[in-house]
């Protein structure tokens, strides 16, 4: 009778999926073009009652070139600040801290938010391809002094890191400069980041490049609003299947921060004046804050771009899909559910493995009433 009952309800779902809805079961997404299924489910980092706010968020997971994850996330345990790597050697099962990251520059700060991993495809100066990077955010114990984004390499899979250059350092919070993201392309290494240290602007999107991952050349600018009550930040970037960058971000506009996007040819050909486009189904429902993003080569012709948000206006927490490169956008239920507190659904992080083509998903979830965890999912997917 189960069996059957679950075949009955995999019908419907399979049926009502056709006109843009989506359902999850508990096990499986059923999407217009794609389902998800849940392969395996893991804790990566869950916090003790030793810290200052919210538990651990803002989760960085990839996959090296072996097949191994490593992941990183911010956590503010109290008489310890820096970034735990977490390593997994079985696709995500069963994690284990590997090192403890700490701020060496300058010992006046500490190693606190917005950690980003990346392994580099190429060599890139004297650091060979494989070696793992981590930038991050440094600041000062009151976080009214100095900020800065720094950059950690390892040589070991992640075992240990040294860092190795400051790519821009400016004022505490309300001043300073957040949220790294690094891509590369033909040679060079760029980092986006958030700035706020624009006496003019309240806060713009801006990138700089290095060949070698020591010398960083000037910041250009990627979306300046000409409205200082606006407040562009948290950009990251995919590569798309038409050649193509998609770039998302939150828009803060004094009542909110919804995502929008806008693409490119290359990482340096962004209009900055071009404050893009708010991300937003045909029904009107739209993501917002603390966004990612994803392209994978399935789904159709075109591939599918996943954008995360921690919120919409449903007050639910869907991913959205597109499969005409970002040109429209519907919803999918979101496999890692949250509450919708503080923190909770912060920063997700996932990427599509080309070596067993499934996605890989972490994202910030409720652990306690006021304490947040980070969980992983692997989602096996299959065309529909």
């Amino acid at each position: 009778m189960k069996k059957i009952i679950a075949f009955l309800l995999s019908s419907v779902y399979s049926f009502l999926s056709l006109f843009g809805l989506s359902f999850f079961d508990g096990k499986t997404v059923w999407t217009k073009d794609l389902t998800f299924t849940v392969d395996t489910a893991s804790d990566i980092f869950c916090p003790s009652e030793n810290v200052w706010v919210n538990g651990a968020q803002y989760p960085s997971v990839i996959e090296l070139s072996d097949g191994t994850l490593l992941a990183t996330f911010e956590v503010f345990d109290k008489g310890q600040t820096g970034f735990r790597i977490m390593k997994s050697f079985d696709k995500g099962s069963s994690w284990e801290q590997l090192t403890f990251v700490t701020e060496t520059i300058d010992n006046s700060l500490y190693a606190a938010w917005n950690p980003f991993l990346f392994q580099l495809s190429e060599d890139v100066g004297n650091f060979t391809k494989g070696t793992v990077i981590l930038a991050g955010v440094s600041i000062d114990p009151e976080q009214s002094r100095k900020s800065q984004i720094e950059i950690f390499a390892s040589t070991d899979g992640g075992e240990s890191f040294k860092e190795i250059s400051i790519i821009d350092e400016a004022g505490g919070a309300g001043d300073g400069v957040w949220e790294p993201f690094i891509a590369y392309e033909n040679g060079y290494i760029y980092c986006f980041y958030s700035d706020d240290s624009d006496e003019e602007k309240s806060q713009t999107i801006v990138y700089k490049k290095s060949r070698d991952l020591l010398n960083w050349e000037e910041k250009k600018a990627v979306v300046k609003s000409h409205d200082n009550s606006h407040r562009p930040g948290m950009p990251v970037l995919t590569k798309m299947g038409n050649g193509k960058w998609f770039i998302c971000y939150e828009f803060g506009n004094g009542s909110g921060y919804p995502i929008y996007c806008k693409t490119a040819d290359s990482l340096e050909s962004w209009d900055a004046s071009d404050t893009g486009t708010q991300i937003i189904t045909k029904i009107n429902k739209d993501v917002n804050s603390a966004p990612n993003c994803i392209w994978m080569p399935v789904g159709g012709e075109n591939g599918t771009l996943i954008v995360s948000g921690k919120y919409g206006n449903s007050k639910g927490n869907d991913l959205f899909l597109s499969s005409d490169f970002g040109k429209t956008f519907h919803r999918m239920k979101n496999p890692l559910d949250y509450s919708d507190k503080q923190g909770f659904g912060y920063h997700a992080s996932f990427f599509y493995s080309e070596i067993d083509g499934s996605l890989y998903y972490a994202n910030t979830v409720d652990y306690t009433e006021i304490l947040s965890k980070i969980s992983f999912e692997k989602l096996t997917i299959k065309e529909r």
